[in-house]
């Protein structure tokens, strides 16, 4: 359509005009994407063909390598059968008497590291309970040579096992199971451990169940059996407490024992009773003895005995002397507890000639205060006791303990009636003050120029001690006195105190500036003489 305006023409596209002009661009791109599908359809096919002969090809190599791997694992055992038969083999040729021998210096004398352990404070130890099994398993020639030494079977290694909560029947019936395989295992180790001594250990010391699980009672009764072969036996039963007739398996000789140690729970059954029953009745070779709530003491005497820990509430002083004079080998005795009936004198002088530890706790120091002249110690050099002790046992001390060269406090004020006290340890070298309240006027006796107390004194340490007064600078003057003498008045015929060699402090027990002096002193009068 054309419309004349202004002299000029001016054109108009019509409707059809439009959309014939859309449908030719619609039918270019059109034609386009046809291409463009053709030739991917090309493609695909062409990748098509490429992909199944890939399959086959990967099928084929599927079917190879199945064949080669069987035919690999085939040949591998038939190598592997002769290459052992070819290359020397020393251990599985070696005679089983020395492999037996190899395997006890692998079980057997890895026990020196735990028998080192202090007496009643070792732990089970479960890597020794299963090596004999480890070495047994690897082949048949070991097997035999483990089953022909019996030594490695000899640490009897016995835990316990927390009993379920609740009516649970499943896990009733695996406890059960549990337990019955513990039981066959005891067996078998006394089993193949024949004659030789056997080593005990048992961790039942969280244990709640002991009088309602017939198990442990078996184990006992099972152990009891070989009493004569006992070398060590260690019971660990502190939750609950040892039951009573528990310790008749301790009534049976015992001739090859050397340690026993036996942990409880305070009860009334363990107290003393007239007439005692007889425990221990051949106990020769017994050299340490540990006892916590369990007066398991022999009647009869044990005269190897160097150790002798009894921890107890109370013991009648007929008891302590029925245990005193029945071991005179003693170099280390720990006494804790409440002696009764002290009226009752010993019944000849009690002589500890080779005793060289002495350890009080508890209550136990009436004991020696009231018959302190019937006692003889005359190597001893160690002396542990509580603050509360030291001046009640004024006349003991220097009766008995003159030779004491190392002493341990625990706990109570330190002032100077307990110095006074211990004025009497002339020879004492160390000294050890834990948890206690120490006076400035107790470290005052030991500056003293006429006559200091300790005049020996080489080491001193502190543990969680409080000073009174808090900031007292006892320490210094007296490290003062005896290091630099020149700095103090000379007395005439007055012996010279030797000087301190080496102080020990924790953080608790000195503020900062006067333990900041004392390593100051210890600097130029000890190190840089050396």
């Amino acid at each position: 359509m054309a419309t004349a305006r202004g002299g000029s023409v001016v054109s108009h596209s019509s409707q059809d005009d439009i959309r014939r002009s859309g449908l030719r661009l619609d039918e270019e791109i059109l034609d386009k994407l046809d291409g463009q599908l053709r030739a991917l359809q090309v493609t695909r096919a062409e990748i098509g063909r490429a992909i199944a002969l890939s399959q086959a090809a990967l099928d084929a190599v599927d079917n190879e390598v199945r064949d080669v791997t069987s035919r690999r694992d085939e040949l591998y055992g038939t190598v592997r059968r002769k290459r052992a038969a070819l290359v020397p083999r020393p251990f599985m040729e070696l005679p089983v008497e020395l492999l037996g021998t190899i395997f006890e210096h692998l079980c057997v004398y890895t026990m020196d590291e735990w028998m080192e352990t202090a007496l009643g404070k070792r732990q089970l130890d479960k890597n020794r309970t299963a090596s004999a099994y480890t070495v047994a398993a690897v082949c048949r020639h070991w097997r035999n040579a483990a089953f022909a030494t019996p030594a490695i079977w000899s640490y009897v290694g016995i835990s316990y096992f927390l009993p379920p909560s609740g009516a649970n029947i499943s896990a009733k019936t695996q406890l059960a199971a549990k337990w019955s395989r513990r039981v066959q295992g005891v067996r078998t180790l006394l089993e193949r451990s024949r004659a030789v001594p056997l080593d005990i250990h048992i961790d039942w010391a969280k244990a709640d169940d002991v009088l309602t699980n017939p198990h442990y009672q078996t184990i006992l009764d099972l152990l009891g059996a070989h009493a004569h072969r006992w070398r060590s036996f260690e019971l660990h039963c502190v939750h609950v407490g040892v039951p009573l007739f528990w310790l008749d398996v301790f009534r049976a000789p015992t001739p090859l024992l050397e340690e026993l140690s036996v942990l409880s729970q305070q009860d009334g059954e363990m107290a003393w009773k007239v007439p005692y029953p007889r425990y221990l009745p051949v106990a020769p070779r017994l050299q340490a003895l540990y006892l916590e709530h369990c007066p398991l003491i022999s009647t009869t005497g044990l005269p190897a005995l160097t150790m002798l820990d009894i921890w107890l509430t109370t013991l009648p002083a007929v008891r302590a002397w029925d245990i005193l004079c029945r071991c005179p080998a003693l170099e280390s005795l720990l006494l804790s507890c409440r002696p009764v009936e002290l009226d009752t004198p010993p019944p000849a002088p009690v002589n500890l000639p080779a005793l060289q530890t002495l350890e009080m706790h508890n209550a136990v120091e009436p004991l020696f205060v009231t018959h302190g002249r019937d006692f003889a110690f005359p190597k001893l050099n160690e002396l542990c006791l509580f603050g509360h002790m030291v001046t009640p046992l004024r006349q003991f001390l220097p009766q008995t303990c003159a030779s004491v060269t190392s002493l341990v406090v625990f706990t109570g004020l330190l002032d100077l009636p307990a110095a006074q006290s211990l004025a009497a340890l002339r020879r004492l070298q160390t000294v050890k003050f834990i948890e206690c309240d120490l006076e400035d006027a107790f470290i005052g006796t030991m500056v003293r120029p006429e006559e200091p107390t300790w005049p020996e004194l080489r080491r001193i340490e502190l543990e969680k001690v409080d000073m009174r007064p808090p900031d007292g600078d006892g320490f210094v003057r007296l490290l003062r006195a005896r290091n630099f003498p020149n700095e103090l008045p000379s007395t005439d015929g007055a012996r010279q105190p030797l000087p301190i060699q080496e102080f020990y402090s924790d953080d608790h027990s000195l503020v900062k500036w006067v333990a900041a002096e004392i390593k100051y002193i210890l600097d130029v009068t000890v190190k840089r003489h050396d």
